[in-house]
């Protein structure tokens, strides 16, 4: 389900928000979310990608585990400098829920 719903965020523009959605609701049942994160990394960087994080970071119990701590700054450092600021704006949004983390 989670190669389908990454394919989802990298396809057409419409299933993007439900993909997206749908990784979040995936997120808290998952064995191993950082994988789901380290997923997320390797899909490219789009703000639907990191919407997706977003949601699935907030839908996480709190505190959240290291290993996804460390996942997902890992892919919003990369996409930080990114130049188009619709990305920079996504990476502020899943940023700001790693605030106490």
């Amino acid at each position: 389900m989670q190669t389908a719903l990454l394919k989802l965020l990298e396809g057409a523009k419409e299933h993007r928000p439900a993909a997206a959605r749908a990784i979040g609701a995936l997120a808290p049942v998952m064995p191993r979310p950082e994988a789901l994160f380290k997923a997320l990394g390797k899909a490219s960087r789009s703000t639907a990608m990191l919407d997706a994080m977003a949601d699935a970071l907030g839908a996480l119990p709190s505190p959240l585990p290291e290993a996804v701590v460390r996942e997902a700054r890992a892919v919003l450092d990369a996409a930080s400098d990114d130049q188009d600021s619709a990305v920079r704006a996504a990476v502020d949004r899943a940023a700001s829920l790693l605030k106490d983390h």
